[in-house]
């Protein structure tokens, strides 16, 4: 019952805590028009660092009524500002006259403003040449049954490249999500690990974190020395643990 109520007000804490969010956009090209695909970044403010991964949820959302968000390609907070999250993804424009300087999306329960004002539609003009499009049977085309085959062949791979190139974008952005998810719950246990016991809980499950930060350090590598040779030990001395917690703080640091 008790993990339920925890849920729940976890769940309501997430969507209140953007109720203050505003966000502001930023691109190097200002005039577009309907169907350009841009890239531009999103500075959202304030944001939780608990709250970060729930962004990712944006993709493949409406930034307002004529702008849609098809990929996040990043997700970062703000090197100046921890409480600035920038959201770096690709965006189509799917209308054909001037945005309000003011746009929202929904995130979760709650809408949030996004300032566009740098973004400027061309409006497509009412006297432009009509494109006519001419059906045609397939099969009264002018080739041979070989030719008819090798292009049904071409067309079918290029479909399966494209819902392979997808999904593979898709499995890339749950395993940054899931990445970023787990770097946070270590960064945690780095930052309040006092006692012995914490610091062999870190020690053991060490294959988990190193995997998350790709990379040994001489200091990673020398409290795992550290720890090897006294986790058997019955007690520490005080000696002991000062040489533990000095190497400690050393590495701690990869997680801010």
């Amino acid at each position: 019952m008790r993990k339920i109520l925890f849920a729940i007000l976890f769940m309501f804490a997430s969507s209140a805590g953007f109720s203050e969010t505003t966000g502001k956009m930023k691109i190097d090209k200002p005039f577009l028009k309907m169907g350009d695909v841009f890239e531009g970044i999103i500075y959202f403010n304030p944001v939780a660092e608990s709250a970060r991964s729930q962004f990712y949820s944006l993709s493949g959302k409406m930034l307002g009524q004529g702008l849609y968000i098809a990929l996040i390609k990043a997700l970062r907070p703000n090197v100046n500002n921890v409480d600035v999250l920038e959201l770096k993804g690709l965006f189509i424009v799917t209308k054909s006259t001037d945005l309000s300087t003011t746009q929202s999306i929904k995130l979760g329960n709650t809408s949030i403003s996004v300032d566009v004002s740098p973004l400027k539609i061309k409006k497509i003009g009412q006297n432009k040449k009509k494109m006519i499009i001419v059906e045609q049977d397939y099969n009264s085309l002018p080739f041979t049954p070989i030719e008819k085959l090798i292009i049904s062949l071409l067309l079918f791979i290029g479909f399966y490249l494209l819902f392979a190139l997808i999904a593979n974008k898709r499995r890339a952005r749950i395993y940054e999500q899931k990445r970023l998810e787990e770097f946070e719950t270590w960064n945690k246990i780095f930052q309040n690990a006092k006692t012995r016991e914490e610091f062999e809980y870190i020690y053991i499950n060490r294959e988990s974190w190193t995997k998350i930060i790709e990379r040994k350090t001489p200091p990673i590598i020398e409290f795992n020395r550290i720890m090897h040779m006294h986790q058997y030990k019955q007690d520490w001395t005080n000696v002991e643990k000062q040489d533990v917690e000095i190497i400690f703080d050393n590495i701690k640091r990869i997680f801010k």
